[in-house]
């Protein structure tokens, strides 16, 4: 059985990895997980979804010093799509593994027209393809999530070198694909 906290498990082989859950469920828990196992970096696709009080409230109870973890680690936090590409252009080609949340959740900005998201998001795309080819690069999207979720996926699972779905607790993951 696959849950997201066993991604902490995977080797730190360079890689595009697309996580895709149903829910945001166990995502606080693989980024304590994250915190506690090293240097990483992460980037939040948008800022009111990432899970910060259930982070720090799971490193409390695991007695992790909070103060050390988030000044050793890189975390950004990226509101619209256009502050995710400039976080993913200044990203290095180093060899941390990077974890992307929501990464789709910004492009489905109906205040923006599609054509501008489409540019931004294959922008983006070419630049985790690129970090990719360094280090291991994990992103995490909700499965059919918003209305446009049908026009970016299919790039970004053709992009993937290995695509995982994470059933909610208690449901078998499926490993989609291998390039």
């Amino acid at each position: 059985m696959k849950h997201l906290t066993e991604l902490l498990d995977e080797p730190a082989t360079p890689a595009l990895v697309v996580v895709i859950t149903t829910s945001g469920e166990g995502v606080a828990e693989l980024l304590a997980g994250q915190l506690q196992a090293g240097k990483f970096s992460l980037v939040a696709g948008h800022e009111r979804r990432l899970p910060a009080y259930e982070v720090a409230k799971i490193l409390h109870w695991r007695r992790a010093n909070i103060k050390k973890l988030f000044s050793e680690n890189l975390l950004a936090r990226a509101p619209t799509c256009f502050q995710l590409v400039d976080i993913l252009q200044r990203a290095g080609a180093i060899s941390d593994p990077l974890l992307v949340t929501d990464f789709l959740y910004t492009f489905y900005d109906a205040d923006l027209r599609l054509d501008i998201r489409w540019q931004v998001f294959r922008r983006c795309l070419s630049r985790l393809q690129l970090l990719a080819r360094f280090r291991r690069v994990t992103v995490i999207i909700r499965d059919g999530e918003g209305e446009d979720f049908d026009i970016f996926f299919p790039s970004l699972e053709r992009a993937a070198n290995e695509l995982l779905r994470v059933e909610p607790e208690g449901r078998q993951a499926i490993q989609l694909g291998l390039i």
